[in-house]
């Protein structure tokens, strides 16, 4: 259970990164194509090159903290680039609705 939830939390963060660095945070299938792939690789490392327990809880916890902080930057840094071009934020994102003047 613990390596399962370990897997996720090293493939949000590889994803949010991703997100963070290629600017692909309105790409919502390519970002659910890229947690895939790294749920996928990782789940396969721990099952078959990885010890058992090789990674404990407190890693999910670290991973899942840059995963919330990555995405969180990633969001502001597209409604900022939104409000230099006076165009609106793509919808889903926090700013959506509001009016440029």
């Amino acid at each position: 259970m613990i390596s399962f939830l370990v897997g996720i939390s090293i493939a949000a963060l590889l994803t949010s990164l991703f997100a963070f660095r290629f600017d692909a945070g309105r790409e919502r299938w390519l970002l659910a194509f890229y947690f895939t792939l790294f749920l996928v690789i990782e789940w396969t490392a721990s099952r078959f090159f990885l010890p058992a327990d090789a990674f404990g809880i407190e890693v999910a916890a670290v991973c899942f903290g840059l995963a919330i902080l990555f995405a969180m930057a990633t969001s502001y840094r597209q409604r900022k680039e939104a409000e230099m071009h006076g165009s609106e934020p793509e919808e889903g994102s926090s700013g959506a609705g509001r009016r440029h003047g």
